[in-house]
């Protein structure tokens, strides 16, 4: 570990929790270099990678949404907020859809509190306007 990664790895929480921030904010820039850093930090933390998810599913990017949370569940296949992102993605793949609504019903139990929120909102999202457009 260089200097410079181990005088800020204290920091890793917070440019994590910044780039979310930027994301939501809308800005790329930002949130970009935010997990890039992170992740320079520490690769092996899988939060940069779902940072990265975020990012783009944030901007309806699926494909790399997916390539992010899979490289993230092959480490760990129950990572609850990978499956969570991985579920929302699917949301917006016509062929997908049933197998995000799956992932989502058995999320809505979890005992972490922003993953059960996070279901419960695609469930939401889902019920208000993916059911409606197959109507």
């Amino acid at each position: 570990m260089s200097s410079l990664q181990q005088k800020y790895q204290d920091h890793y929480a917070l440019f994590i929790e910044t780039g979310f921030i930027a994301v939501n904010q809308m800005d790329t820039h930002a949130a970009l270099a935010l997990f890039k850093a992170a992740k320079h930090l520490d690769a092996e933390n899988p939060m940069s990678e779902l940072g990265m998810a975020y990012y783009h599913l944030c901007r309806l990017e699926i494909t790399p949404c997916l390539n992010c949370v899979n490289h993230v569940l092959k480490k760990d296949p129950h990572h609850q907020m990978a499956l969570a992102f991985k579920a929302m993605a699917q949301l917006f793949s016509t062929s997908q859809i049933k197998e995000g609504k799956k992932i989502l019903e058995e999320l809505k139990n979890s005992s972490d509190a922003g993953v059960k929120k996070f279901s419960l909102q695609g469930l939401e999202f889902m019920e208000k306007f993916v059911n409606k457009q197959a109507q």
